[in-house]
């Protein structure tokens, strides 16, 4: 007799079952063989069951039998048949291999000891069912179960906690479900491996389902696994959230490994660890989310945790996040939603979201660090939105670049520690103030240079009628500014107004493109303005002011709107006689102006301003002072006695002498109409 069963009750009538015998009762029929127990009717066993050999029990209607014994033994039992086997005792441990082929086992025992120990099966079209509180064994802390999910269901019926502790599952198009209640993860023994079927692709994969929602203890040591293989798609519909069971545990995490795909739902506070494949968020996470090497996260959902994107790995944002997103050196990150809070970049970061958006959220930040680059690939992507104030640092080695199309800027701060903003074959609008602060790297011993190139327009439409540029070089920093200015590039701009540029600071800013275009004010409050290829030609009003340097240095510099002198004007004069700066209309010269002639071989040169400047006419009245100064730099020419003055004459004219510094002039304003002011080289003999 390869079965005992003991003392059994059906509905009250106690028989005992015999090898090969047929007992007949008021529910059904009772059949049993050396192999097989068949049943086809409804009752209760209470007694205890004891399997010796290999067994099969077959239920041949979808009818329900109560196994209220302790069913027990060491070798496989496999379950056939439509009908429902119900296992309430919390005695019950079945220590082999456990295959349900057909319809439905229901383990209705809270807190078991553990039913099943060894392998249990749940073949396609087959359930197997918790029933009650923690009935797969929340008590057991050893002796780990494996289930094998090939297209079969692990199902909850009740609005109570299915805890798993020492449990594999192998997903393979199978499913786990729940009508209430949740399944809680209790230690990192709990693991999910998900195959793919022989016949299953990239295009068709096998996908298994988590339909019930994850709780994730925060005791947790290690992680809970999920190894996704390739051609295999796991797909956690109900969410995972983290159990805190301690105030000073960390937050539980999720490991993703493998090459196949994870789809996940809300996450709420549990970390995302993804070391490989791919996972898709698509519903709300406070998490940590991280992306290693190889793998790719898509994330649709908003999230307010930590993102990182690690080198090899990649990242799609079609969603907001509220907390940091870090791409390291060689990680991608592609971002098609608004409202980010921060961004910092070693690697790229590519914005492809249009419709004049706005890239972070109000008072947002942006590092791009050495060797990182944010592509801004899509109309208005970054800054065109009202109330806008991000601010974006930018170090050596960093590097800003509109690839495509154009990008408005309004009320936005850039710091610049050595790095580039380039606007490739798009443009940047300002539309309202823009601030620029441009300063040294850290430990820096030399003069950093940050740079800025591609074309820049002063708006004049609909937000401001002055758009302000204002640029701030700290001491020990240089900009140098490659990129044109234009003015407008609106069809037909609704307001005529003129953005203002200026210049504060300590350090230097280079001017460098000729073809700039734009006409708004320039104004240097202090440092030094370096001009190169005539950059400042069509500006409308050039100011320098008392604390600035003026340094033109390109053969032909001019200046055809007016000019406020303060400061120190820099003279060069090159070979072929001519000092490189032309002014045409009004001069205003403020009483602290300085000019420093600068030439190889000073003495051999003379200053007038003459006729040949095409000043004739212009006479000296009582508001123009005696003398204008131009000093030599003793700095440069080591001369610190030698002093030239540019002295007025009756004849309306001015020769340069040598003499002592005088007290400050007055304000002294003149129109000079359409000529200028230029100062020539003569060769001149003292004596």
């Amino acid at each position: 007799m390869k079965n005992i069963f003991s003392k059994t009750t059906l509905w009250g009538l106690a028989f005992f079952l015999m090898a090969g015998g047929l007992l007949a009762t008021a529910w059904g029929e009772v059949t049993y063989d050396p192999d097989t127990f068949t049943y086809s009717g409804s009752g209760t066993w209470s007694e205890t069951i004891m399997i010796t050999d290999p067994t099969t029990f077959h239920f041949l209607d979808a009818k329900t039998a109560t196994f209220s014994g302790a069913i027990t033994g060491n070798n496989s039992v496999t379950k056939t048949g439509y009908g429902n086997w119900v296992i309430s005792s919390t005695e019950t441990v079945l220590n082999n291999a456990v295959t349900i082929d057909a319809g439905t086992v229901t383990l209705n025992a809270q807190r078991s000891l553990k039913a099943f120990r060894g392998t249990v099966t749940v073949n396609a079209g087959a359930t197997l069912v918790s029933g009650s509180k923690d009935a797969f064994g929340y008590t057991a802390t050893t002796d780990p179960t494996t289930f094998y999910l090939n297209g079969g269901t692990l199902h909850k019926t009740v609005g109570e906690n299915e805890t798993l502790g020492s449990v594999d599952i192998y997903f393979t198009g199978g499913t786990m479900s729940a009508d209430t209640g949740q399944y809680d993860i209790l230690r990192s023994d709990v693991r999910f491996f998900v195959r793919a079927a022989e016949d299953a692709t990239a295009e068709a994969p096998t996908v298994s389902t988590v339909s019930a929602p994850l709780v994730l203890r925060n005791d947790i040591a290690n992680g809970f696994s999920v190894d996704v293989s390739a051609n295999a798609h796991l797909n956690i519909t109900g969410g995972i959230s983290a159990n805190i069971i301690t105030a000073t545990s960390t937050y539980p995490t999720l490991i993703k490994t493998g090459v196949g795909i994870l789809t996940l739902a809300n996450t709420g506070s549990a970390g995302i660890e993804i070391q490989a494949g791919t996972a898709n968020l698509t519903g709300t996470s406070s998490g940590a989310i991280s992306i290693a090497s190889g793998a790719t996260a898509n994330l649709s959902g908003a999230s307010s945790g930590a993102i990182s994107i690690a080198l090899g790995g990649t990242a799609y944002l079609t969603a907001a996040n509220s907390g940091s997103i870090t791409v390291a050196s060689g990680g991608t990150v592609y971002l098609q939603s608004t409202g980010h809070a921060q961004l910092d970049i070693s690697g790229t970061a590519n914005v492809g979201r249009s419709g004049w958006d706005r890239l972070m959220a109000d008072k947002g930040v942006i590092h791009i660090r050495d060797g990182g680059v944010l592509n801004l690939n899509m109309l208005d992507s970054m800054g065109y939105g009202a109330g806008h104030s991000t601010t974006v640092n930018i170090y050596q080695g960093g590097r800003m670049i509109n690839t495509t199309s154009n990008d408005s800027f309004r009320n936005m701060t850039f710091n610049l520690y050595g790095g580039t903003i380039d606007s490739n074959t798009g443009r940047y609008d300002i539309l309202d103030t823009l601030n620029f602060n441009i300063l040294p790297a850290e430990g820096a011993t030399e003069t950093t240079v940050s740079t800025v190139k591609g074309t820049w327009n002063f708006r004049t439409d609909t937000f401001s009628s002055d758009g302000i540029l204002s640029l701030n070089v700290a001491e020990n920093a240089e900009l140098r500014w490659d990129g044109m200015f234009q003015e407008n590039g609106m069809a037909t701009p609704t307001n005529p107004g003129r953005g203002t540029f200026v210049k504060s600071g300590e350090g230097i800013l280079r001017l460098t493109n000729a073809g700039n275009t734009a006409s708004q004010p320039v104004m240097v409050e202090a440092g030094t303005l370096i001009v190169e290829n005539n950059a400042l030609a069509k500006t409308s009003h050039l100011t320098i002011t008392q604390n600035a340097t003026l340094d033109p240095t390109t053969a032909g510099t001019s200046l055809e709107g007016n000019y406020t002198l303060g400061g120190r004007q820099n003279l060069y004069f090159d070979g072929d006689g001519f000092n490189p700066f032309e002014v045409t209309g009004t001069i205003e010269i403020l009483d602290t102006a300085e000019f420093f002639l600068i030439s190889e071989n000073p003495l051999d040169y003379q200053l007038f301003l003459d006729e040949s400047f095409t000043v004739m006419g212009v006479t000296k009245t009582d508001e123009m002072p005696d003398m204008i100064p131009i000093l030599f730099d003793p700095e440069i020419f080591n001369m610190p006695d030698l002093r030239l003055w540019a002295v007025w004459n009756d004849t309306g004219t001015a020769l340069v002498t040598q003499g002592g510094l005088p007290e400050p002039s007055t304000w002294l304003l003149f129109t000079l109409g359409l000529g200028g002011l230029v100062w020539y080289r003569k060769k001149c003999s003292r004596g």
